[in-house]
């Protein structure tokens, strides 16, 4: 049942998920009845769901990812329910839930054309799903929003290298890096990989040597 559940989440079948998932008995019941009570909306049930998750050692991390987008969120106490909806989305991604994650923070674009985080997060779940020329159209969307975004200039380096187009990947690494993404090194390391894959080998040197020191 879990199985055909997460194919149903790759399928981005959500509803016929939710029903495999409240099919089920033993181990893993309660994290993913509560990860799809998250993505529904029914957020009371949920930390109920996942706080009893928690007491699974198997499930107890896994738990902790949704249940902490919930506690950052209660730091806000006039906060807007987008960034709840956001702070959920990136929990699923960082999660491996990636379908999950997209069709969320389309939803909250829906809401919020502008969420130039949301726009960041859908790109980079393209990313991490291989689509690599839809990341590549959204994250240049992010990064016109706001040019000087370490983050999407980072991500948008590592689209463009995954299509061969290394110019392009270092110019948008370099900018990352001066913009002070972190951690520093792997933006540096990402950097020196597309020097090598572009053939510019006396730039990967200097790289990794600067990255060495």
């Amino acid at each position: 049942l879990i199985l055909l559940g997460r194919i149903d989440l790759q399928q981005s079948d959500f509803t016929k998920a939710k029903q495999s998932f409240e099919k089920l008995s033993g181990s893993g019941r309660n994290f993913y009845r509560g990860l799809m009570a998250s993505f529904f909306g029914d957020h009371k049930n949920t930390t109920s769901l996942l706080e009893e998750a928690k007491k699974n050692p198997e499930y107890r991390d896994r738990a902790r990812v949704i249940l902490g987008a919930y506690e950052e969120f209660s730091l806000f106490p006039d906060g807007n329910p987008l960034h709840r909806d956001l702070l959920l989305a990136k929990a699923y991604h960082d999660l491996g839930f990636y379908e999950m994650a997209i069709r969320s923070s389309k939803n909250i674009l829906k809401k919020e054309e502008k969420y130039r985080d949301a726009w960041i997060l859908l790109g980079h779940s393209y990313l991490s799903l291989e689509q690599y020329q839809l990341a590549k159209n959204i994250l240049e969307e992010a990064l016109e929003m706001s040019p000087a975004r370490a983050q999407t200039a980072y991500f948008l380096g590592l689209t463009e290298a995954a299509l061969k187009d290394y110019e392009n990947a270092i110019t948008h690494l370099i900018a990352a890096k001066k913009n002070g993404f972190t951690p520093q090194a792997e933006a540096m390391r990402s950097l020196a990989e597309v020097y090598i894959a572009a053939e510019y080998y006396e730039a990967a040197k200097d790289e990794y040597d600067s990255l060495l020191g």
